[in-house]
């Protein structure tokens, strides 16, 4: 908790928070403000059902669902609301609405494919993924040398095919190495690529795909888009 401040408040979204979080916050006086005991949310059918304390009182919101981890939500709103800077609910239900980042579940279609884009570079990340969507008809992966391969890729949807792909950038991954590293934790490489170019050129017909691990993949997979003439419309 090298971030916490005395006299001010820590909003931790984290959930189930360490004890020693909390413990190290209030011995440097600060104030303790964690996901599931002093605000929480939850999905629902229709958005989300967030609930904050405000001056010591629960207040609930119910907003619309968002394209960015939902906890990201709740987290932003009661940091919002503890230094008394929160919008009115409908000024915050049309921001969530229209909030969307790019390389964060950027989904675009072309004919009968589908393509999404997920930075999704730790376990954390790729098992919000998963959460949201359990299953994907291929999955590109392309990862850097200092990142978790095995905690990824046993986090990410379950994929019909896997593609390993090259990130020719400093501390990049060949598509040879990620794949030795897939290969370890079980799963099977259906094809390994130098270029996104080549990985997407082999993607299924129709179906989901996911290009996800590294802030470079998904930069790679938007310069093909672009360079498309049209091809991939946003959805």
């Amino acid at each position: 908790c090298s971030i916490a401040r005395a006299g001010r408040w820590l909003v931790c979204g984290q959930p189930d928070a360490p004890l020693s979080a909390r413990e190290t916050t209030e011995t440097l006086g600060g104030f303790w403000c964690g996901r599931g005991q002093q605000f929480g949310v939850s999905q629902t059918t229709a958005g989300l059902d967030v609930w904050i304390s405000v001056d010591g009182a629960r207040r609930e919101l119910a907003l619309p669902a968002a394209r960015i981890p939902f906890h990201y939500v709740a987290t932003a709103v009661q940091a919002l609301a503890l230094i008394d800077r929160l919008p009115e609910d409908a000024v915050v239900s049309r921001v969530v609405a229209d909030l969307h980042v790019d390389g964060r579940w950027q989904s675009f279609r072309r004919g009968e494919q589908t393509l999404v884009l997920d930075v999704a570079h730790n376990p954390q990340a790729a098992a919000y993924l998963r959460s949201q969507v359990p299953e994907v008809d291929c999955l590109i992966l392309g990862m850097l040398s200092d990142k978790d391969v095995a905690g990824v890729i046993c986090e990410l949807p379950e994929a019909k095919k896997i593609y390993t792909v090259t990130l020719d950038c400093w501390r990049g991954r060949s598509a040879a190495s990620t794949a030795t590293d897939v290969s370890a934790c079980g799963y099977s490489v259906a094809g390994q690529y130098e270029s996104m170019a080549d990985a997407l050129a082999m993607m299924p017909e129709q179906g989901v795909t996911l290009a996800a691990g590294s802030f470079y993949t998904v930069e790679a997979a938007s310069e093909c888009i672009n360079s498309g003439e049209g091809e991939w419309n946003s959805i």
